[in-house]
């Protein structure tokens, strides 16, 4: 839910529930928009967007607003799970304390405020929260179907009004005028029937689904009581504060907002299936792939990425996750088609959370222009900065290929030049090599450049930056590579049975290439088929005790570069076993 900024803090139950945060401990939960179809390790994803080598077209602004990131650090040992976010740069969600059960709570500008639980529940989540400081969620028995829809204020908490025939209930957003919205529960098993609901003081009311007998939820209430909706024919599925089915939109038409009419939410003229994140006090809602100003959803246009809507504020302004090719994420921000931002190249510092390929999803943004990211294992907060926007610098990639040091970036408009700058010493001081106008042919706005003046062995670091007219950006990030030829071959190969004791010892002297990191050791029992018995780190002697006796091997040796090129074959050493 987005509202307007006002003064109002966030309730605090009592002064023994701010625990400080202690800034020495990184956050030890993690958790944010679910992903589709994510493989292999969170680490690896992050290692391939620092070292793209793909033609990503996620177009960068000319100018830009830049971010101050401050992390959400959890008190030592502790987890934290983000839930929702306000204008006042609150966050609520889930406190774990190590080693007991879950806590609802609210970050503050570094504090943690652990809210108080209704009587006979032990855990709880707080779901949402707007600017006057009042908090909705659940507290909870710890047990299926004992949650109880709650809010707090003025330091105390307190039961919604229950649904009479319904086993439990939660709540998930409250808007400025203090309306809340939730869903009430029938049944305990795997799939209790859910229905969406609105809480308007003492009043209770479900909201009727737009086909008869469907299940409903209600994620999201804007400040006029517009409500976003997901119903299915069948259950609902749920994970964290958000819901997948079928998209609608509630109306009011009642101040209490307890009666109003339900429309559907289109996808190219069929019901619109998905996630269901967020609606602005415009009504404006997004989810999934789509947005819905009306009733029929539009799709962003972000050339060869998929995007997926988290958060929207008034100024239609929406953050998510962009996806390449279903393994590499990051946090995106956009406000218009093809104007799709990655937040990583918008960071104007750097913290142990919140880095450059750190960022992995952007959660949600409130009306100042705040955004709450998933980044670095943890959570972070980005504000707008105050100082001048500025041409940004392009995020400079670099690799070896074919023993070639290859450079790559995206440019940020047509007609701009780039200037790209090599040294043999990190930091600098940095020599011009090559000034860019023009795109690689086929990729638009997508530069490559082959350092073919690189010497071999040296190891060489680049920045680019972005010019125009006489305007010039900062440097980039600095990246670096070593260009290697394949090395040569190791030589004066020995082998020798020792007097006493089995095995064969080898000797040689290594290859002279530089960068040599590892020796392979092959073997034969008949000449000209040999095969890899050891990669060794680079040295000049080898033990091999995986031999029979009284029999005759033939070795060679090689060498293999930093870069994984094998050199050629040594000179042949042959031996008799005894």
């Amino acid at each position: 839910m987005k509202t307007s900024k006002t003064s109002a803090r966030v309730m605090r139950s009592n002064e023994a529930n701010r625990s400080p945060c202690s800034k020495d401990v990184p956050p030890g939960e993690r958790t944010g928009s679910v992903r589709r179809k994510v493989t292999g390790s969170r680490a690896f994803q992050q290692t391939i967007l620092l070292i793209l080598m793909l033609v990503i077209v996620v177009t960068p602004p000319a100018i830009a607003q830049r971010y101050l990131p401050t992390d959400i650090v959890v008190p030592a040992g502790g987890g934290f799970q983000a839930r929702a976010m306000n204008d006042l740069g609150q966050v609520a969600g889930r406190y774990t304390p190590p080693g007991q059960w879950a806590q609802p709570a609210v970050w503050d500008q570094g504090t943690f405020i652990v809210l108080p639980l209704l009587p006979g529940t032990v855990t709880g989540v707080a779901r949402g929260l707007n600017n006057a400081g009042q908090v909705v969620g659940q507290c909870s028995t710890g047990t299926t179907g004992g949650e109880q829809a709650c809010i707090w204020e003025n330091g105390t908490v307190r039961e919604l009004p229950a649904v009479g025939g319904t086993t439990f209930s939660r709540a998930f957003a409250i808007n400025d005028a203090g309306t809340i919205v939730g869903q009430v529960y029938t049944g305990t098993g795997a799939d209790p029937v859910t229905e969406a609901v609105i809480w308007k003081g003492s009043d209770v009311a479900k909201l009727v689904p737009p086909v008869a007998g469907a299940q409903s939820f209600a994620r999201d209430i804007d400040n006029s009581g517009r409500v976003a909706v997901v119903w299915s024919t069948g259950p609902i599925y749920e994970q964290g504060n958000d819901g997948w089915g079928y998209g609608a939109r509630w109306t009011p038409h009642v101040p209490n907002g307890t009666s109003g009419s339900m429309a559907i939410l289109y996808a190219h003229e069929n019901p619109a299936s998905g996630k269901i994140a967020d609606i602005n006090n415009a009504g404006v809602i997004c989810g999934e792939s789509w947005i819905w100003y009306g009733t029929e959803g539009v799709s962003p246009s972000y050339p060869s990425w998929h995007a997926y809507q988290n958060g929207i504020n008034d100024a239609g302004k929406i953050v998510g996750m962009l996806e390449w090719e279903g393994y590499l994420f990051a946090a995106g921000l956009w406000d218009g088609p093809n104007n799709a931002r990655d937040l990583n190249t918008l960071l104007s510092a750097s913290t142990p959370n919140a880095y450059p390929g750190s960022l992995w999803s952007g959660l949600a943004i409130n009306n100042v222009g705040q955004i709450l990211v998933e980044a670095g294992g943890g959570y972070s907060l980005l504000t707008p900065t105050s100082q001048p926007s500025t041409l940004e610098p392009p995020v400079l990639y670099s690799w070896v290929y074919e023993g070639v040091v290859r450079l790559y970036w995206m440019g940020l408009d047509s007609g701009w030049s780039y200037r790209l700058k090599r040294s043999t010493i990190s930091g600098g001081p940095y020599t011009t090599i090559a000034t860019i106008t023009e795109s690689v042919a086929g990729f638009s706005n997508n530069y490559f450049f082959d350092d073919t003046t690189a010497m071999n062995g040296v190891r060489y670091f680049y920045v680019v930056s972005a010019v125009d007219g006489l305007d010039e950006s900062t440097d980039s990030v600095e990246v670096s590579a070593m260009s290697l030829a394949p090395p040569a071959a190791p030589s004066g190969l020995a082998a020798t049975v020792p007097k006493k004791g089995p095995g064969v010892g080898l000797s040689w002297k290594q290859s002279t290439s530089p960068a040599i990191q590892w020796n392979r050791i092959y073997r034969s029992t008949s000449r000209g088929s040999y095969v890899q018995v050891a990669q060794i780190n680079a040295g000049t002697s080898y033990q091999d005790n995986q031999t029979a006796p009284r029999t005759s091997y033939s070795y060679v040796v090689t060498a293999v570069n930093s870069n994984g090129l094998e050199s050629p074959a040594s000179n042949v050493a042959s031996v008799r076993t005894k």
